[in-house]
C-alpha cells in the first residue's frame, strides 16, 4: 500500500480507529472537544512501528500532533530516553477521564483538564528546540500562549521542577533562572 492513503481513504481508516479505540490520543488523551479556542487539538493517524507503508489495523492508532512528533523525535533521537513531555502522570490521565471535571471538580482541576498538558507541551517544545526557556518568560509567556493565569503556569512548573518532575531549574551568573531538561529527559542526549 503507498505511503500517503487518498484523503476518503484516510477518513475511513480514521473513523475505524475512533470507532476501535474512540476519538483521543492514545497517550495523553486529549481529544478534539477538550481544547479551548485558541488552540486546536489536531488528532493524526500514527504508524506504531514506524513504518508509513504498514497499514495493517493492528499497527495504527490515534496521536494528537504533539505526541506524534515527541515519538518521531524519539524515534530519530535513536535514544532510550523516556518522552513524556507533553502528558502528566498515567493515573492523572485515567482520573481525568473517571471524574466528571466539567460539572463535579473545583475550577483549578477545571482548568487543570484545560490548559496543563498545553502548557506542558508548549514549554518542552521550546525547550527541545532552544536547549532551554527562562523561568519568566515560561511563566508569563506560557499563560499568554496557552490562555491561563500566570498563577496557573507556575503551578505547572512547579510540578515540572519538582523532585519527580522532567524539568531542573539552573541560575546563570546574574541569577536568572532557566529551565533544562533532567539528563534522562534530555531528547536529544549526547552519544556516549
Amino acid at each position: 500500500m503507498a505511503n500517503r492513503l487518498q484523503a476518503n481513504t484516510r477518513l475511513w481508516v480514521y473513523r475505524f480507529l475512533v470507532e476501535r479505540d474512540g476519538e483521543f490520543c492514545q497517550v495523553c488523551g486529549k481529544t478534539p472537544a477538550a481544547n479551548n479556542s485558541r488552540r486546536k487539538v489536531v488528532l493524526e493517524i500514527d504508524h506504531k512501528d514506524n513504518n508509513s507503508k504498514n497499514w495493517e489495523t493492528g499497527n495504527l492508532q490515534i496521536l494528537c500532533k504533539a505526541c506524534n512528533v515527541g515519538k518521531e523525535n524519539k524515534r530519530r533521537a535513536g535514544s532510550s530516553a523516556v518522552y513524556v513531555w507533553a502528558t502528566a502522570n498515567p493515573m492523572t490521565r485515567i482520573s481525568k477521564q473517571v471524574v466528571d471535571y466539567k460539572n463535579d471538580a473545583p475550577a483549578t482541576m477545571q482548568a487543570n483538564a484545560l490548559f496543563e498538558n498545553d502548557f506542558r507541551s508548549w514549554a518542552c517544545e521550546i525547550i527541545a528546540r532552544e536547549s532551554y526557556l527562562m523561568r519568566e518568560d515560561a511563566i508569563n509567556g506560557g499563560a499568554e500562549v496557552i490562555g491561563c493565569s500566570p498563577a496557573t503556569t507556575e503551578r505547572y512548573l512547579k510540578k515540572l521542577t519538582s523532585r519527580f518532575g522532567i524539568l531542573v531549574e539552573l541560575k546563570d551568573m546574574l541569577g536568572n533562572v532557566a529551565l533544562k531538561f533532567k539528563p534522562e529527559y534530555e531528547p536529544n542526549p549526547e552519544p556516549k
